[in-house]
Formats: structure tokens, sequence, C-alpha cells
């Protein structure tokens, strides 16, 4: 048997396939598109925002113009039914005149037309002595005046300027006994006295008239005229007082003029005094107020609402020096005090009148 030589064993390398290893990168989210309507909608309210700003800026820039303020505030002054004013005034005279050298009133005020009230203290000052008078007024329904004064006995007391003391010592008596008595002042009779003869229907025609002013159809008559004949021109100076921003005042006279023409000639507000004789024409009121010279006053009026809060003057010439102020409210109603009794003022004046009638023709 043949010896074979064994075969070598020879081994291939078998090849394996696998699969290549892939790093992928991580999975990024597509990106998502904002939807139109949320556009449109934020352009429109961009828009609306800036046309709103603009138009605030508008608007503020026309709501503090001085004409726009003079407008509102005098237009609301006409339309309240009642006005109160409180303050105080004082009068200078450089030339002393019967030996007075200055007056001051402090006064307190309320008025729906009629009825008004009024109460306040007059001090007098006659070099270094003072003359202090308490007062009280009041004009009712039936348009007479009342009024009441306390301090009389103590100032016909005290030493009188030269020029006053020859008429004061004539009547003495008759002014102490006037000292806290509520006199009533009838203008018809007071003036019959003086030879000046109204009549009493006349009067009373004119104060049916005046009365019908406090009334809403009256009231909307004057705001109309004024917003077809504003005459009140301001300058803003930025003083303050009572919460209202200062105001210089004056007044345009042909405008005032217009304005007094139209209520008297194109409205229906003055209609009570038709029948009055003593009521002037339209003609009249406009020659009246057309070169009316007035000082200027300052206004303290409200920036927001436009509301008259205080007025203030200052006025000053060879004879005389004005200066003062009223702050202003607006209640809704007023109380009048009505007196029980009081004694006609005329009667009074029929008494002293014959008494000072030649003295008064003697002062200087």
């Amino acid at each position: 048997m043949d010896n074979e030589q064994p075969q070598p064993i020879t081994s291939e390398p078998v090849e394996t396939q696998t699969d290549p290893i892939v790093i992928a990168p991580d999975p990024v989210a597509p990106a998502k598109k904002k939807p139109k309507a949320l556009v449109i909608i934020a352009a429109i309210v961009g828009v609306l925002l800036i046309a709103g700003g603009v138009f605030a800026v508008l608007w503020f820039v026309n709501y503090t113009k001085p004409e726009k303020v003079a407008l509102d505030a005098m237009n609301k002054l006409f339309k309240a039914p009642v006005v109160k004013a409180e303050g105080d005034v004082s009068i200078m005279f450089p030339k002393q005149p019967y030996g007075i050298t200055s007056i001051e009133l402090k006064l307190e005020a309320g008025s729906s037309i009629i009825p008004t009230y009024s109460k306040g203290n007059l001090t007098f000052s006659a070099g270094e002595d003072k003359f202090s008078l308490d007062i009280n007024a009041a004009i009712l329904s039936d348009g007479i005046i009342y009024f009441q004064t306390s301090g009389l006995t103590e100032v016909v007391e005290k030493p009188i300027p030269t020029s006053l003391k020859v008429i004061v010592d004539q009547v003495t008596a008759e002014i102490s006994n006037l000292d806290r008595q509520w006199l009533k002042f009838d203008l018809v009779e007071t003036l019959a006295l003086f030879d000046v003869n109204v009549s009493s229907s006349e009067y009373d025609c004119l104060i049916s008239g005046i009365k019908t002013l406090n009334s809403d159809a009256a009231r909307a008559s004057f705001v109309d005229g004024y917003t077809k004949f504003p005459f009140v021109l301001l300058e803003k100076n930025n003083n303050t007082l009572n919460d209202g921003v200062g105001y210089i005042a004056s007044i345009e006279s042909p405008r005032l003029a217009n304005f007094a023409s139209y209520l008297l000639n194109e409205t229906k507000t003055l209609n009570a005094f038709k029948s009055c004789e003593a009521l002037p024409t339209a003609k009249d009121a406009h020659n009246a107020f057309t070169n009316l010279d007035l000082p200027s006053v300052t206004l303290f009026i409200s920036d927001w609402g436009h509301e008259l809060k205080a007025i203030s003057l200052a006025y000053t010439n060879d004879s005389i020096t004005v200066g003062g102020g009223l702050s202003l409210s607006y209640p809704a109603a007023i109380e009048t005090e009505t007196p029980t009794s009081a004694k006609p003022f005329s009667a009074f004046l029929e008494t002293i009148l014959p008494k000072i009638k030649d003295q008064l023709k003697g002062v200087q």
C-alpha cells in the first residue's frame, strides 16, 4: 500500500460582510411658519397705536390752546346754576379822599341770579385809625335788597377824619340805631328821594326778566352766544391758585359788543324784557361795549375740565390801586338768610338827608 503523504490543510479566510455603522446627526425639527393672520394683526395693532398716539398728541395740543380753554371755562360758567365766591379785595387811595387811605373787603357771596346773598367784613383805614363793619346782604326773589350792618356804634365812637366829622356829628344817633338792624332797600323808593323816577311796574318788569335768566334755556343762549362771539383772550402765565393754572385775560370789546347784541336781538332769552321800557336795544348794547376799556385780570382755570377756579385783579392809576382775588366754586344750591322784619332804608335817608344836605355841599 502506497504510503500517501498527508495533504496540509489550508484554510482560506472566509469573508464575512458587515454593515457599516453610520452616525447620523440629531434630527432638526422643521421651522414653523408664523400664521399670516398674526402678522397682519400685529401690524394693524402697531399702526393703531401709532395713530392713537398721534391723535392723542394732536387732541392735547388742541385741548390746551388758550382759545379752547377760554371757550370751555366761559361756557361752564354760563351753564352753572349757582356760583359761589370767597376772597378779599383791597383798595388804596393815594390822594386820601375824606381822609380815607384804604378799604379792605373780605367777602363770601353766592348767586343763582336771584336770589343772591353776600356776607363779609369791610375795614376802612384813615391814617392809623381803622373802622370795621360786618355786613350781610341778600337779594330775594322779589328783587328787594336786604342788608344788615354790625359795628356802626363802635365806628361813630372812634375819631373820625375832619372832612367827615361835620357830617357824622349830625346823624350819630340815627347811625347807631341802624346797628345790627335789617334794612330793606327798595330801589324805586330810594331813587325817588333823589328825584329819579322809576315806576314800580317798570322795576317789576326788570326783576321778572332777570328771573328768567336762571333757566336752562337762558343759560343755553349765553353758551350759544359766547360760542359765536368769544370775547375773552387768554395768555398762560403758569401761576397757580385754587387748583387752577393762571391765564392773563383781556376782553375783546368788539366781540363783547356782538355778544350783547346777539342776546338782545337774536335769541328768545330776553323776551321777558321786551315789554320793559328801560331795556336797551341791541344797537345800544353794541355801542356801549364796542370801545369798553377794562383792566386785565388773571383767571385760574383747571387743566382738566377747564373750570374757572379763581380770579385775581390788579389795577392802578393816579387815584386808586385795586388788588385781590376770589376763589370760585359751583355748589348745587345756596341758602339765603331771610330777615323776619326789616326797616325801609328810604325812611332812614328821609331822616338824615335834610340834616346833612348843606354839609355834603361843603365836603372836599
